[in-house]
C-alpha cells in the first residue's frame, strides 16, 4: 500500500512539474506567433513587453498574460493609441494547444486598459486596421488557427473615449468595469452583463448632454449572435439617481441600426431629474430637501443610419417642484418645465425640440425661458423667449458653493427671438422679431483656482441686423478691460456655425497675458505653462487697442497701439506699435492655426530702434539659445527683422522651422568677458581683443536650421580692422572665420611683417577654441622680407654715377645683399622658433613645426634669389657701361 502511494505521489509531481516546466518552452514560440501574425495583418504596430504562459493558473485552461500591451495607429494615426493595458490574460483550453484543431479562446481579462476611439473629418477610423487582400484571384480558404469559444469578459478600471470629429460627438468614460458571460459559442444564448462608469460625459455640436454622470447597467440580454441582434430582458439602466428598465431589441445589420427600445421609469421624483444637472449630483446630494409632480417618457423605433433617423419621443414634465440644501438658508422653488424632443422617423430635419416652459424662482426673484426649434438642418426655424433677474448673491443661499468661492452681482435678461435662418441669410431682418436687453451689474466671481473676475457693467442690445455692446468695464485679476463693439450674423452663428462678424474697440492700462493664460513668471509655482491656442475658422473680426502696459512671460510692453484682425483661423496684426526692451517696436504678421491647431505657423516682420542688449537677453528665453553673446553685450542697438516659422504647443518657437533675416546695427557696443574674444586675444597677444568697444557695427544675420548664420561683417577697433562670419547653433555651438587686418607701418606682437591674420573659432560659448592660420602666417612674413630685401638693393644700384661707382656699387650690391640674405634666413629662424614656442598643445605644435619647416625653406629660396637677382643686376650694369 504505501508503494502505491509513492508511485501515485510520484506521478502526480511528476505532473505537476512538466506543468510546471512546458510554459517556458512554449512561451518563445507564441510570442513569435503573436507579434508576427498580428503585424502581418494589421495596419497597426503590436507590442508587449512580456508574456506569461500557464498551466496551472486556471488547469485544465492554459492563460496567457501580456505585459504592457499596445497597440498604435500607423499612417493618418501614427502615434495614436488604440488600445493600451497593464495587462491582458487570455484563457486557451490546454487540449487545443496541443492538438491541430486550432487555439479556442474561452475567457479574456483587461486591466486597466485605455480604448481610444477615432473618426476623422474624413471619415477614417483608427480601428479600422485589418489589411485587405489585394490580390486578383482570391486563394482557397483554409481553416483559422484560431477558434473563438468564449464564455466570459472582464474589464478592469478602464479609461474608455470615442471621438467622431466628423459626427462632432465626444464620448468619455472612466473607471469602467465590465462582467460579460455566456455561451458565445452558441448562435443563440442567454448573456449576462453587469456594467459600472464612475463617470460619463457626452458632448455634441460642443453641447455638454451628460457630464461626469455615474452609470449603472445589469441584466439579462437574449443575444441572437448569428444575425446580430439583442433582446433586452430584465435589466435595470441607472444614470447619477435615476434608474429605469430598457425594453425591446436592437439589432446591427450590414447597414446601420434597427431598434424598438422603450425606457420604462420606476417611481421618479423631481429628485431624481435633478441628479442630471450638471453639478448638482455630488456629496450632499442625499440630503437634499425636493418636492414636486415629475413624469418621464423615452421611446425610440425604427432604422438608424447616416441619412435615416428612427422615430423617437422624450418628454419630461416638470410641476411646482423645489429644491433645498438642509444646511442652506433658501431654497429655489416654483419650478416648472415642460420639455419634448420628438421625430416621426425618416429625415433628421424633422426632429423637434420644444421647451415649452422653464420657469423657477430663486432668492424672491423669478426667471422663465421658453424655447422652440424646427427643421433644424436645411432651415432652422427658431423661437427664444427670456425674461427675469437672476441675483448672483443669492446662489450661496441656494447651492453649496465650493470653500473660497464667492459669487455676487446681477444678471437682467429680456430677450425675444424669432424668425428662420433662410432670413438672415438673404438679409430680410424686417421679417425677424429679434430685440431685447442683456444687462451684467457688479458681477464679483472669487475662486480659488482662478483670479478674480469683476464685472463692473456690461451691456447688450440686441436688433435683427446685430448685437451692439454698448459698454463693457472688466477686471481679470490684475487685468482690466472697457470696450465697445458690435457682432453680427450672431443667430446663424448660434444655430448653424456660421461665420460670426464683429468689431471692437478695447482700451486698458495693464492686460497681464501671463495670468490670463494661466501662467505667472512672479509666481513661485507655476502649475500650469501657456498653450497653443485655436483660432476659430468661423470668426471674422477686428479689434483696435489702445494698451498702456502688456506683460507677456518676461516680457514688459508699454503703449500697445495697432489693430488686430481675426479670421480664417488666423489672427493678423497690422501698424502694431510698442515700447519694448528700453526702445521702440513696429511689428506686422500672422498667427495661424488653420493648417494645425497644434502647431501654430506664425509671420513677424519686427522694426526694432534703440533696444537695449541686456534687457532683450533678460526677456527673450530664445535669445538665450540663439544669441548667447547678447549677456555679455552693453550697449543699444536697431534691427530689421523678418521671421517665419512654427511655434510648438507651448508657444515657444520650433527653432528647426525657423526662417528669419535682418540686419543689426549699432553704433557703439561695449563688449566684456566673452570667452571666445579673450581666447582669440590670448592667440594674438593682444589685450584690445578682450573687451572691444566696437563703433558703428552692421551685422546681416538670417536663421534657418535652428541655427543664427552671420554673413561677413566688419568690426573696427580703432586702426585695426575684423571681418568675421559663422553659425551659433542651438547647442550654443559656435564656428566663426575671421581676418585681423592692421594697419600698414604696424607690425603685430607675432612678428615682424605680420599686418594680416586669419583665424578660427570653434567649439561652444562657454568653451571656445581659438586657431591661427600659421600656413598663412609663415607666407605672410617671408613675402615681406623678400620685398624689404630686393627694395633696399635696387635703390642703392640705382644710385651709381660712373664707371668706378658701379664697380664699387656692384660689388657693394653683392655682398648687401648676401647680408640681406643672411638676415632672411636669420630672421626666418628666429621667426620660426617663435611659431613653435607659442603651441601650446602637441597638435598645435605638430602643426607650428610644420609652418616653421616651411618659414626657413622658402627664406632660403627667397635669400638664393637675392643673391641670384643681385648677379643678374651686376652683370646688366657691366653690359650698359660698355
Amino acid at each position: 500500500m504505501k508503494k502505491k502511494l509513492l508511485i501515485a505521489g510520484g506521478i502526480i509531481f511528476g505532473f505537476l512539474a512538466i506543468l510546471a516546466i512546458l510554459p517556458f518552452a512554449f512561451e518563445g514560440k507564441l510570442v513569435e506567433i503573436i507579434k508576427k501574425e498580428a503585424n502581418k495583418k494589421m495596419k497597426a504596430r503590436l507590442e508587449f513587453s512580456g508574456l506569461n504562459l500557464s498551466f496551472i493558473r486556471e488547469f485544465p485552461k492554459a492563460t496567457i498574460d501580456l505585459k504592457d500591451f499596445s497597440l498604435v495607429g500607423t499612417g493618418e494615426f501614427k502615434g495614436d493609441t488604440l488600445v493600451a493595458a497593464d495587462e491582458i490574460r487570455v484563457a486557451v483550453d490546454l487540449k487545443s494547444i496541443f492538438g491541430s484543431s486550432g487555439y479556442q479562446v474561452s475567457h479574456i481579462l483587461l486591466d486597466q486598459p485605455v480604448i481610444k476611439l477615432k473618426v476623422l473629418k474624413n471619415g477614417k477610423a483608427n480601428w479600422d486596421i485589418m489589411i485587405e487582400d489585394t490580390t486578383k484571384k482570391a486563394a482557397p480558404e483554409t481553416a483559422s488557427s484560431f477558434k473563438m469559444a468564449l464564455n466570459q469578459v472582464d474589464v478592469k478600471n478602464a479609461r474608455f473615449e470615442y471621438d467622431d470629429q466628423q459626427g462632432d460627438m465626444n464620448l468619455k468614460m472612466n473607471n469602467v468595469e465590465l462582467d460579460l458571460s455566456g455561451d458565445m459559442t452558441q448562435d443563440l444564448t442567454n448573456l449576462k452583463l453587469k456594467a459600472d462608469a464612475a463617470t460619463m460625459t457626452f458632448i455634441m455640436n460642443k453641447v455638454p448632454y451628460m457630464k461626469n454622470a455615474v452609470i449603472q447597467v445589469k441584466g439579462e440580454i437574449e443575444a441572437d449572435l448569428k444575425n446580430s441582434k439583442y433582446t433586452f430582458h430584465d435589466n435595470t439602466c441607472k444614470v447619477n439617481a435615476i434608474e429605469a428598465a430598457i425594453q425591446g431589441w436592437f439589432a446591427m445589420p450590414k447597414e446601420g441600426y434597427d431598434m424598438d427600445i422603450k425606457l420604462q421609469t420606476k417611481q421618479i421624483g423631481f429628485k431624481e431629474i435633478l441628479s442630471l444637472v450638471p453639478g448638482m449630483y455630488t456629496k450632499g446630494f442625499e440630503d437634499i430637501q425636493t418636492d414636486g409632480k415629475v413624469s418621464l417618457d423615452a421611446w425610440a423605433k425604427g432604422h438608424y443610419s447616416d441619412s435615416i433617423m428612427p422615430a423617437f419621443n422624450v418628454a419630461v414634465k416638470v410641476a411646482d417642484a423645489m429644491f433645498k440644501y438642509p444646511s442652506l438658508p433658501k431654497s429655489v422653488d416654483q419650478i416648472n418645465m415642460d420639455l419634448v424632443l420628438t421625430n416621426p422617423g425618416g429625415s433628421t430635419d424633422l426632429t423637434v425640440i420644444n421647451l415649452k416652459k422653464l420657469q423657477f424662482r430663486m432668492g424672491g426673484n423669478p426667471f422663465s425661458l421658453m424655447a422652440n426649434v424646427k427643421t433644424p438642418i436645411s432651415n432652422p426655424d427658431f423661437l427664444l423667449k427670456a425674461n427675469g433677474t437672476l441675483d448672483l448673491n443669492m446662489i450661496k443661499d441656494v447651492y453649496p458653493l465650493e470653500k473660497g468661492t464667492q459669487l455676487n452681482g446681477k444678471v437682467v435678461a429680456n430677450l425675444d427671438f424669432k424668425g428662420k435662418m433662410s432670413q438672415i441669410e438673404k438679409e430680410q431682418y424686417e421679417q425677424l422679431n429679434a430685440k431685447g436687453t442683456l444687462g451684467i451689474s457688479n458681477m464679483l466671481y472669487k475662486s480659488k483656482e482662478y483670479p478674480d473676475v469683476l464685472i463692473k457693467n456690461m451691456g447688450l442690445n440686441f436688433s435683427p441686423k446685430y448685437a451692439e455692446l454698448t459698454g463693457l468695464n472688466m477686471k481679470f485679476g490684475k487685468s482690466d478691460i472697457s470696450a465697445t463693439g458690435k457682432l453680427e450674423n450672431f443667430i446663424a452663428y448660434a444655430l448653424k456655425n456660421k461665420t460670426l462678424k464683429g468689431s471692437l474697440n478695447m482700451n486698458s492700462n495693464l492686460l497681464d497675458l501671463n495670468e490670463l493664460m494661466g501662467s505667472s513668471s512672479s509666481s513661485k509655482k507655476d502649475t500650469s505653462a501657456m498653450s497653443a491656442f485655436e483660432v476659430p475658422k468661423n470668426i471674422d473680426f477686428t479689434m483696435s487697442a489702445n494698451i498702456r502696459k502688456i506683460l507677456y512671460d518676461k516680457m514688459t510692453l508699454e503703449n500697445a497701439t495697432g489693430k488686430l484682425l481675426v479670421k480664417d483661423g488666423r489672427v493678423d496684426l497690422s501698424g502694431v506699435r510698442v515700447n519694448a526692451f528700453g526702445g521702440t517696436i513696429e511689428t506686422s504678421g500672422y498667427y495661424s492655426t488653420a493648417t494645425n491647431p497644434k502647431k501654430p505657423e506664425i509671420s513677424l516682420g519686427l522694426n526694432i530702434v534703440n533696444a537695449s542688449f541686456t534687457q532683450t537677453f533678460k526677456e527673450l528665453d530664445f535669445v538665450k539659445k540663439l544669441s548667447p553673446i547678447f549677456e555679455k553685450t552693453f550697449g543699444n542697438y536697431s534691427v530689421n527683422f523678418n521671421m517665419k516659422g512654427m511655434l510648438d504647443d507651448k508657444l515657444s518657437p520650433d527653432l528647426k522651422t525657423l526662417l528669419a533675416n535682418g540686419l543689426l546695427q549699432s553704433k557703439d557696443v561695449q563688449v566684456k568677458d566673452v570667452k571666445a574674444l579673450s581666447a582669440l586675444a590670448t592667440a594674438l597677444k593682444d589685450d584690445k581683443f578682450k573687451n572691444p568697444s566696437i563703433k558703428d557695427l552692421k551685422l546681416p544675420f538670417k536663421i534657418e536650421d535652428g541655427q543664427v548664420k552671420t554673413s561677413p561683417f566688419d568690426i573696427k577697433l580703432g586702426d585695426t580692422k575684423i571681418n568675421l562670419s559663422g553659425i551659433t547653433g542651438l547647442d550654443q555651438t559656435i564656428n566663426y572665420a575671421g581676418l585681423v587686418t592692421l594697419p600698414q607701418g604696424i607690425s603685430s606682437k607675432l612678428g615682424v611683417g605680420i599686418n594680416q591674420v586669419n583665424f578660427k573659432i570653434g567649439g561652444t560659448f562657454t568653451n571656445p577654441k581659438v586657431s591661427l592660420d600659421y600656413k598663412a602666417v609663415a607666407k605672410t612674413v617671408v613675402t615681406s622680407l623678400a620685398k624689404q630685401a630686393a627694395t633696399q638693393g635696387l635703390q642703392k644700384a640705382l644710385g651709381a654715377k660712373n664707371n668706378e661707382e658701379v664697380q664699387a656699387k656692384i660689388a657693394a650690391m653683392k655682398a648687401d645683399a648676401k647680408a640681406q640674405a643672411d638676415k632672411i634666413i636669420e630672421a626666418a629662424n628666429v621667426q620660426a622658433q617663435n611659431l613653435v614656442n607659442q603651441a601650446k598643445n602637441p597638435i598645435a605644435k605638430f602643426a607650428a613645426q610644420k609652418a616653421a619647416d616651411k618659414v626657413k625653406q622658402e627664406a632660403q629660396k627667397k635669400a638664393q634669389s637675392i643673391i641670384d637677382d643681385a648677379d643678374k643686376k651686376a652683370e646688366q650694369m657691366q653690359q650698359q657701361m660698355k
